[in-house]
């Protein structure tokens, strides 16, 4: 069962918010909910060292 999402943002709560997209026809053309938002997290350390290999993503739905 995946976390709910105020639970995933407690999970990401040191990290650092890279990209935030909000679900609209234009990106999600594939899902009936347009509410719904895709996050790109990444650890400090690994921002400081650049290294993207460590990006994680979440995806949240009303």
């Amino acid at each position: 069962m995946a976390a709910a999402p105020k639970m995933r943002r407690r999970v990401h709560l040191e990290d650092m918010l890279l990209l935030q997209i909000q679900g609209d026809l234009t990106f999600f053309n594939w899902h009936s909910n347009i509410g719904c938002v895709l996050h790109f997290w990444i650890d400090r350390d690994a921002l400081a060292q650049l290294d993207f290999s460590q990006v994680v993503a979440t995806y949240e739905c009303d």
